[in-house]
């Protein structure tokens, strides 16, 4: 025969607990947005070296060529490359200072100022030299 109660209370398991390594947060919260909002402002600064990169390299071709036409039609390239990465440097860096995240505008100073520095002392000379 069964015995009518067990009088003995057993423990409820314990809660299983996360794995190693793994951290849950919520997605809408305002420290991951402005995080997210931080490194979009980066990214907008890092980008800013590709067309940046293309001027330099026009400025590279139009200085070697001999030839008037590919000096000229490379010399329109560069300034409008040259032009056109410090314009979206100068957007990420305001999108940076909107935000006030100090280690971001000290980055996107830090990319805007080596590229007025390559403009002036490369782009310029070679332009309109």
């Amino acid at each position: 025969m069964d015995p009518p109660y067990d009088t003995k209370q057993v423990p409820p398991d314990p809660p299983p607990t996360t794995p190693l390594g793994l951290e849950y947060f919520a997605a809408g919260a305002p420290e991951r947005r402005e995080s997210r909002a931080v490194m979009h402002g980066l990214g907008i600064v890092a980008v800013s070296l590709l067309p940046f990169a293309c001027g330099v390299i026009n400025v590279f071709v139009a200085a070697q060529s001999y030839s008037a036409t590919v000096t000229g039609s490379h010399r329109g390239g560069a300034a409008l490359f040259l032009f056109a990465g410090l314009l979206i440097g100068v957007t990420g860096l305001l999108r940076l200072v909107a935000l006030r995240n100090t280690a971001g505008i000290a980055i996107g100073l830090l990319v805007l100022g080596l590229e007025v520095a390559v403009v002036s002392c490369l782009g310029v000379a070679t332009i309109w030299g």
